[in-house]
């Protein structure tokens, strides 16, 4: 589907469909309910352990630059928070 460039975590992979378990072992998965290019651009993968792509992820700072390249083009990004979310606050948005 495309690929996400972090350089300040020295992240370059590729995004594919899905986010079940075998999408991520092969990649960053796409949340297929969103789109990957026009409004949010929803992904996922592991923070620990194999493919822990996303395991640094919690070390951007404030203007550190996110690339997503898909078919439709290229765009960059610049961080603008960088958060701690609880499992609470995940279980909260799910009710």
């Amino acid at each position: 589907m495309g690929s996400l460039h972090i350089p300040a975590i020295g992240l370059t992979a590729k995004i594919v469909r899905g986010t079940d378990s075998a999408a991520l072992a092969k990649g960053v998965g796409h949340f297929t309910d969103t789109s990957i290019w026009n409004g949010n651009v929803c992904l996922a993968t592991y923070n620990r352990g194999t493919n822990s792509y996303f395991g640094k992820i919690y070390t951007l700072n404030i203007g550190d630059s996110i690339t997503l390249t898909t078919k439709e083009g290229t765009r960059t990004y610049s961080v603008t928070s960088v958060e701690k979310v609880s499992e609470d606050e995940i279980a909260a948005s799910k009710n």
